[in-house]
């Protein structure tokens, strides 16, 4: 009795009971699960912006960075990755939510950046992420700033 279809709540796709069936009594979302699949735009992208000012990467991340969109933005990443930038901001100020998925491919592009001399910080993270990179101890590991301005003039100056 349940069927996917965009909702107001950001994700790439949720479950909406189907009430018109369900008083109907037909079974046919039963009998055929049907997967309505569709791609956020706009402010609600689960693709990453990727920008640059003042030779500096700027990765802005989708509003939910979770098993949805943690896999596109680790794809859109490699060949950022792969340029071996210098320093690489990624900016949540659209972030409202990271999942662990998304906390592996923090991880990851944290990895190879460094391995090739890169460094890397967060900036504008809400409260939300804010709590639970400081939960898992990754406040430790990464550098963060309160906006994205601050994170590119302190970037800049470690020239």
């Amino acid at each position: 009795m349940w069927f996917t279809r965009p909702a107001s709540t950001g994700r790439g796709s949720c479950s909406v009971l189907c009430r018109r069936f369900r008083k109907t009594g037909d079974n046919l979302f039963d009998r055929y699960r049907i997967n309505i699949p569709y791609r956020e735009s706009g402010e609600n992208a689960m693709v990453p912006e990727i920008s640059e000012d003042q030779g500096i990467i700027i990765i802005s991340l989708p509003r939910r960075f979770d098993f949805d969109s943690a896999p596109l933005v680790e794809n859109a990443l490699k060949p950022v990755i792969a340029q071996h930038p210098e320093r690489v901001l990624f900016d949540f100020s659209k972030t409202e939510y990271i999942s662990s998925a998304g906390v592996r491919v923090l991880l990851g592009t944290s990895r190879a950046l460094k391995e090739g001399g890169g460094k890397i910080a967060l900036s504008s993270l809400c409260h939300q992420v804010l709590y639970i990179l400081e939960i898992a101890g990754f406040t430790k590991i990464f550098t963060l700033y309160e906006t994205r301005d601050k994170a590119i003039r302190h970037m800049k100056k470690k020239d």
